[in-house]
Parts: C-alpha cells; structure tokens; sequence
C-alpha cells in the first residue's frame, strides 16, 4: 500500500525513463544565474564610474550596496530560471509521451450515473465512485473534477449551450458529498445562475 506522498516521491522517477537525462534543467537555471551575475559584473564598473563623475560621494556610497544589487540580480535570474527550465521539462516530457503514442487529442465521454462519475476516452476508462471527488472547479475553459490525484477536466466548449453546461454541473453537485458540494462554490454559483 502507498500513501499519496509515496506516490508523488515516486513518480518523478518515470521521467529519466521517457525524457532521458534532467541535467538540462540545472543547466538552464545555472546559466541564467551565471549569465546575469556576469552581465552585472560587466555593467557595473560602468555604472560606477557614471556616477563617480557625477557624484563622487553618492558613487562610494553606492559601492556598499553593490553586494545587494548581485543579490536581486540572482534572485531574479533564478525566478527566471525555474520558469524557462519547467517550461523546457513540460515541453520534453509531452513530446517524449507523443513519440512513445499518447494522441495529441483525445475525444472523452463523461457520464454521470447514481454510482459513479465516468470518464471513457477510447483508451482509458475510469469510473470514479461518488466519494472519491474532492472538488468540482471551474477554470478559466475547463470544468475540473478532483480525484484524489488525479484531475478530469472537461472542456467548456463541449457543451452545446450553457443550460446543458449547468444541467452537467448540476447533476456533478447532486452526487458529491455534502461538503464537496459545500466547497465547490463556484460550482454552485454557475448551476444557480440564470441567463439574462
């Protein structure tokens, strides 16, 4: 038996086996920070000197604070860095699950019925018992549905209209437990909702 911290400890070890090395990840938020330490250190007696010929007092008085401006820099190239290097690390991981047959695009079948919530996608079948959802969320163009850890989202656009939408969402909130339902408000908020 495995308990969800195990579970997420563990997966990150499928990701050598389809993308191969992750190196590049630190080579990426490295060399952010190395090459923003670098352009600073080139600026910076530039900007020492400007200011020296403009204000010899303020320039040393400046220089105490050189020690803040490297470390700003680096926090910022390292912020930077974590973004470009997961970006690269999805970009990897979905291509590499493309080459090995993963559909760029799924169709998926939604059902809700009194014993399960049913998601079918020719591939996969899932039926997911009432008590196992966690949240109903909407996103910005998904409806979300929380399962432990697993996420289903449905997309917005499948619906034909918004009543159909709402009488999805609705029928979802029926067969949720109470405070499921109690915590999905946006949820709740969209079923009670008319339009105008």
């Amino acid at each position: 038996m495995m308990t969800p911290n195990a579970v997420l400890d563990e997966a990150p070890h499928v990701w050598p086996h389809l993308m191969g090395s992750q190196s590049f990840m630190k080579a990426i938020l490295f060399g952010c920070i190395f090459a923003a330490v670098a352009l600073v250190g080139m600026v910076m007696p530039s900007v020492r000197m400007m200011l020296f010929m403009w204000q010899p007092a303020f320039a040393i008085f400046f220089q105490q604070f050189e020690g803040l401006v490297y470390a700003f820099v680096t926090v910022i190239a390292y912020g930077f860095g974590t973004l470009w290097a997961w970006r690269e690390h999805r970009r990897r991981f979905l291509g590499a699950l493309y080459e090995s047959g993963m559909p760029g695009r799924v169709e998926a079948r939604f059902t809700v019925s009194d014993e399960a919530f049913i998601v079918d996608n020719g591939r996969m079948e899932y039926r997911v018992r009432w008590d196992a959802v966690a949240a109903i969320v909407s996103g910005p163009t998904c409806w979300m549905v929380q399962v432990d850890l697993q996420t289903f989202t449905i997309p917005k656009k499948a619906f034909a209209s918004k009543d159909d939408e709402r009488a999805f969402v609705a029928a979802l909130l029926d067969h949720v437990r109470d405070f499921v339902r109690d915590g999905s408000k946006d949820a709740a908020a969209f079923v009670a909702e008319t339009d105008q």
